[in-house]
């Protein structure tokens, strides 16, 4: 962003825009998003919206930030509600994971080609770390329930990133067959294969 929104009016007219922005996605799609749109729509000279973005990606920048870092507290507010055990959280965790991928992947499959190369990565990594580190931080919360080699750090690390880009790839290839990511049996099978990777088994009888 050119100008630092610090003054409280910078900063209603920089939510305005993305607002605005937001708004043409929802109603017009990808195609109608334009700065001379976006500035009509947000009710602001186009030479206002470029004193605070140079561009069009500059907006899009924000508007994904800004609906990722609602996901990323809505995210955290469900891993931190969990009071139960491992493998009921696992559950619940696993069901808002498959929720979100049918809500919001679809949109950013939209949004992110619109973005550099660079941006395009640097959004997915820094959210793909995000996750990882909060899902990591709901284990140790119960970690008495984890596999015993689990409660080394380094052979923690590893078994997360295993886990975290064999759920992202299953959740992504989910997204071809419609509905599937909403299916309760889908869920519970990936909720139990990630349950049979973090969780000890329970002692014999």
């Amino acid at each position: 962003m050119r100008k630092s929104a610090r003054q409280a009016r910078a900063q209603e007219t920089v939510k305005t825009i993305v607002l605005a922005a937001a708004r043409i996605l929802k109603t017009d799609g990808v195609r109608s998003l334009t700065t001379n749109h976006i500035a009509r729509t947000a009710g602001v000279s186009v030479g206002s919206l470029y004193q605070y973005f140079p561009n069009k990606e500059a907006i899009l920048v924000a508007l994904i930030r800004e609906q990722l870092q609602r996901d990323d507290d809505h995210f955290g507010h469900v891993v931190l509600a969990q009071q139960g055990d491992l493998r009921a959280g696992i559950r619940a965790i696993t069901r808002e994971l498959c929720v979100y991928q049918n809500t919001v992947a679809p949109l950013l499959t939209e949004l992110l080609p619109l973005l550099s190369p660079l941006e395009q990565t640097r959004f997915v990594e820094e959210r793909f770390l995000e996750m990882t580190r909060t899902f990591e931080a709901f284990l140790l919360r119960f970690e008495a329930e984890l596999r015993p080699e689990l409660r080394d750090a380094a052979r923690r690390q590893r078994a997360l990133w295993i886990s975290a880009h064999a759920l992202r790839a299953t959740l992504n290839q989910a997204l071809s067959e419609p509905g599937l990511l909403l299916d309760p049996t889908f869920q519970e099978e990936v909720a139990t294969l990630t349950i049979g990777y973090f969780v000890a088994p329970p002692l014999p009888a």
